[in-house]
């Protein structure tokens, strides 16, 4: 006894000589314990080679290189959940750890810039694995920090990181720095990690500090789940510092959360339990909470508060359970079946290297029927597990992760609302609650094995259908036909997700190329049908179309629905290119880009990148073709030349691993390239011509091949005409007769420029050799064509109205230039060698006493064309109108020296059909209009006195037309122009245009012809 007693007062002894000292200089020797103040997480107290270490036990569970196996990127603030929320991170791939550990330093007065000191080194973890992740996956498996918090606050921060300098040795860390005060220091670590000393501060002997656990995990929120009677849960108050910890505890309200302990006195490096009861009976349907509050007498200490959560179900509210393995009414699983009791997630392909690396493929999702929420205090219940289906093998865990996400009913606009990991197989009861009051559906998104045991909460509207669209088994935006040869269809599925009958109309926003099987339906709950949609394939209407397939419920509560659908045709001679070599490549040797290609860096491989099923063992995709590649953005590759009309499509394939592509153009005329657009998904890419011309394409792009073009044309041979040239014109018209060219002509059309930004119309009369698409080539506006429609013989006007965007071969045009410079260049073009002669007479209303006004059609003339030069000597003999190089419309004639005044090859002209030729009067020029907009056109007859009107082309409808004087003394012609849109002008009886059609009776002039009101 004596013997006892003496050893009881050496220890008794041994102990106050250790508390007795002040400054830290701990050797970590004390056996088992923590030394005195000290507290840690994930380490324990160890003897290595004699000598006393504190080690962390980052590894022993599980070993890793990535924080986050608990949920998400875990919190280091003891009072937080260190598993809550946060990216997921890879923890458990190759036995990663679950959680940061920790090991708190006691309470420590501190003197400004006083050093601590740690002596510590990196261990291999027991019976772990130890790859080189950060060799092998470009990341750290060695992560170790230091941080401080002011005494009693739990507020860190980092003032250390050992993360790269820590190695297999010990070395001393020394942080500095630290102002004077009092504080505590914490070290975290991912990796084992032996401390074997620690120096500096003074420690504080009576200091108490807080922290309160709840089924060993540090948190804010204590879940009670779905109770149906009375629940306790003990909560662990301890004392993690060096003086005694006396300690309040309260619940704001007592009658639904009861604490057995109203205070505690808990001595250093002790705990006591605190038992937390819900009481059903005061609780109510839905979510029941209260705060828990642990309040330190010593006033240094921050308080801990805990939110303690019970749910109680409703009785009437929604519930399933599975038990009959059928899918329950208004659920719908994407990627999910219901079988031996549960919804649970199925993967055809079992799981793959997405579930090698803790996850499944794409993700699926499970949806619930439309529910009621009638308070933000309604609960949605539910449980699940982590399925069977993961891959588990020696260094792999099984695991899951599933987020919750709400849409309001018919919306089909999902948020997240919460997100979980399941890193074990057994089944975990969660809930939600605190939701604003009204209709929502829900669904779980998983690409994992996940398995939902029961569902319960809320109310289910059993009047609420709900749409769903698919293609192909998958829910989609956009449907691309690509490029067709033939009429092409393509089915959907309508599917009724919801709870009620659902009836839809369905429409297409552009039924001339995209028809529909069907337009009105009526769907069961949980049933589908089909609907067929054909697009139209026409040869002759080359590039891209497009539509929308709009589904429209009759409840008002669903949204619409649209998917867009796309299609191309391209020409049955397109340009292609698959980039395969015309003969075998050796191995080691490389394959050359086709001819006109140019690149600075893109090499041509077969195949893009590593085939990482086949490195493992587990197959490998189809073979590989030969395709243009690039790993960086620093090279460029560049196709040939590529001749494509307004519209044209050039389809390729992109096949992007981890990176882009950036597509830019530029025409032949183009100095500079166009930025076209960036993918990083692969797919099959268009690109749509926006102007007519020879294109090239830049590709720039990282991680990137492209393969398998189709479409534009290569391009035609060239063909010039020349202004003042007829032999040569006519040579290059025989010569090329019937063949596609492209035409390069040196007449250019251009306003008239002030310098200023102002810019005056000028007009011209052409007949080209080739068809000429100027809508595809001008600048929309700028430019208008207009063809001779009639004449009206009382006012001697030359009716024009303007056309669409093609101009014919051989037929003549009044071409007004608005503003800027219009050249007459045509691609892919056929040549005439003659114009259309006599093909386009005109005709015109003469009898203007005709009161009842009917139309007395008369042959007038013709308006021709010519393809060479017509002198003055062939012309006099002729009354030929047309518009002079002067811009003024007259008749032609000849000048004052023999020669003068030709009509130049390719103009268009009128030639006025007269009883006595002879007899037809001679033109006056007359000058250009002084306001814009306007030209004097008139013509007078010789003798006649000289007045000058503005009568003429109309290019703006704000430009008020002058009144002509004199207007019953003149014999000539105008010009007016009408729009193709139909849009008119109102003219009195003495020319005058109205503001609008006369709203009293009157008599008055439209498009040239008399009208009485």
């Amino acid at each position: 006894m004596k013997k006892k007693l003496l050893f009881s007062m050496l220890l008794l002894f041994v102990g106050v000589g250790m508390y007795a000292q002040s400054t830290m200089d701990e050797q970590f020797s004390n056996g088992p314990k923590f030394p005195y103040g000290w507290f840690g997480e994930g380490w324990k107290m160890k003897t290595v080679d004699d000598d006393g270490v504190v080690e962390s036990e980052a590894t022993e569970n599980s070993g890793g290189f990535m924080p986050g196996g608990g949920g998400g990127m875990p919190s280091f603030n003891p009072d937080e959940n260190p598993g809550g929320g946060g990216m997921p991170g890879m923890g458990g791939m190759f036995g990663g750890p679950h959680v940061m550990t920790y090991l708190l330093t006691p309470p420590l007065d501190v003197k400004n810039n006083e050093k601590i000191v740690l002596r510590a080194k990196k261990v291999k973890a027991e019976g772990g694995f130890n790859f080189d992740m950060k060799a092998i996956m470009g990341f750290s498996d060695t992560i170790v920090v230091v941080e401080r918090s002011v005494y009693g606050k739990n507020q860190w921060l980092r003032v250390a990181d050992l993360t790269h300098a820590i190695s297999d040795d010990y070395q001393d860390f020394t942080i500095e720095g630290t102002p004077a005060g009092k504080y505590r220091f914490r070290i975290k670590s991912y990796i084992n990690a032996d401390i074997t000393e620690a120096k500096g501060g003074t420690i504080d002997k009576e200091a108490p500090d807080l922290l309160v656990t709840v089924d060993s995990l540090h948190t804010r929120f204590v879940d009670y789940s779905v109770c149906d009677k009375d629940s306790t849960k003990t909560y662990i108050v301890i004392n993690t510092g060096t003086g005694t910890l006396k300690v309040n505890i309260a619940s704001e309200n007592s009658k639904l959360f009861s604490v057995n302990k109203s205070s505690l006195e808990i001595a250093a490096g002790d705990s006591a339990e605190v038992d937390v009861t819900f009481h059903y009976a005061a609780g109510k349907i839905g979510k029941n909470d209260a705060k828990i509050t642990f309040t330190p007498t010593d006033t240094r200490v921050n308080p801990s508060t805990i939110t303690a959560a019970a749910v109680i179900t409703d009785p009437d509210a929604w519930f399933v359970d599975f038990n009959d393995n059928k899918l329950p009414l208004g659920c719908y699983g994407e990627g999910f079946v219901v079988k031996e009791g549960v919804a649970t997630h199925y993967d055809p392909n079992g799981g793959g290297m997405a579930a090698i690396f803790g996850g499944g493929g794409a993700s699926t999702y499970f949806l619930l029927p439309p529910l009621d929420v009638k308070s933000d205090c309604d609960a949605l219940v539910f449980s699940f597990k982590n399925g069977d289906g993961s891959y588990k093998g020696p260094i792999i865990d099984a695991k899951a992760s599933v987020t919750l996400e709400k849409t309001i009913y018919g919306s089909n606009k999902w948020e997240k609302v919460t997100d979980y990991e399941l890193t074990d197989t057994n089944y975990h009861t969660k809930w939600i609650s605190y939701l604003e009051p009204g209709k929502y559906r829900f669904r779980f998104v998983s690409g994992d094995s996940l398995c939902i045991d029961s569902v319960a909460g809320f109310r289910i509207d059993m009047n609420a259908p709900d749409l769903l669209v698919k293609y192909n088994g998958k829910t989609t935006q956009l449907v691309n036909y690509g490029i067709a040869r033939a009429d092409q269809t393509r089915t959907f599925q309508l599917i009724n997700t919801g709870t009620s009958e659902l009836q839809l109309y369905a429409m297409s926003s552009d039924p001339n190329y995209f028809t529909l099987s069907q337009q009105m339906f009526t769907i069961p709950a949980g049933e589908t049908q089909t609907l067929d949609v054909t697009y139209h394939h026409n040869a002759e209407a080359l590039g891209a179309h497009q539509a929308a397939l709009i589904l429209s419920p009759t409840n008002c509560q669903i949204s619409m629905q649209m998917v867009y659908l796309a299609a191309y045709t391209t020409y049955e001679d397109a340009w292609t290119e698959d980039f395969e070599p015309e003969f075998e490549i050796e191995e080691g040797e490389e394959c050359p880009l086709p001819e006109d290609w140019t690149t600075t860096g893109w090499e041509v491989t077969k195949g893009g990148g590593m085939d990482m099923m086949a490195m493992m063992g587990m197959g490998g995709g189809a073979e590989k073709t030969w395709a243009p590649h690039t790993d960086s953005d620093a090279y460029e590759l560049i196709s040939p030349k590529l001749q494509a009309q307004k519209g044209d499509v050039l389809r390729f394939y992109a096949d992007i691993s981890s990176g882009y592509l950036s597509l830019y153009y530029r025409r032949t005329t183009d100095a500079d390239w166009t930025y076209d657009n960036t993918y990083i998904v692969a797919d099959s890419l268009f690109f749509i011509a926006p102007y007519t011309g020879i294109y090239e394409m830049k590709f720039v792009g990282s991680s990137v091949s492209v393969d398998d073009f189709i479409g534009f044309r290569t391009p035609a041979q060239e063909v010039a005409l020349l202004e003042g040239k007829d032999d040569e014109n006519a040579a290059v018209l025989n010569d090329n007769k019937g063949k596609r060219v492209n035409v390069t002509y040196d007449r250019v059309l251009t306003a008239q420029n002030d310098g200023y930004g102002s810019w005056t119309p000028t007009a011209y009369t052409i007949c080209l050799p080739y068809e000429y698409r100027f809508g595809n080539i001008l600048e929309p506006g700028n430019v208008k064509f207009y063809q001779l429609s009639y004449i009206d013989q009382h006012y001697r006007q030359f009716i024009f109205t303007d056309i669409s965007d093609v101009a014919e071969a051989g037929q003549s045009y009044l071409v007004v230039v608005e503003r800027g410079i219009a050249n007459l260049n045509a691609y892919d073009v056929e040549l005439l060698t003659q114009p259309l002669d006599g093909t386009d007479e005109r005709t015109s209303v003469n009898d203007f006493e005709d009161m009842y006004f009917e139309e007395k059609a008369t042959k007038v003339g013709e308006w021709l064309g010519t393809f060479r030069t017509i002198s003055a000597a062939e012309a006099d003999q002729k009354e030929m109108y047309c518009v002079r190089e002067d811009g003024t419309w007259a008749r032609f004639q000849s000048g004052p020296t023999e020669g003068e005044n030709k009509l130049d090859a390719f103009r268009g002209y009128f030639l006025v059909t007269a009883e006595k030729p002879n007899a037809a009067f001679p033109a006056v020029r007359t000058p250009k209009a002084p306001k814009d907009g306007t030209y004097n056109t008139m013509f007078q007859k010789k003798g006649a006195t000289n007045v000058e009107a503005s009568n003429g082309i109309i290019f703006h409808p704000d430009i008020p037309m002058p009144t002509p004087t004199g207007i019953k003394e003149l014999e000539g012609y105008t010009i007016q122009t009408i729009e193709a849109d139909g849009s008119s002008r109102y003219f009195d009886l003495q020319g005058r245009m109205l503001d609008g059609k006369p709203a009293q009776k009157s008599i008055f002039i439209k498009d040239g012809k008399k009208y009485a009101k």
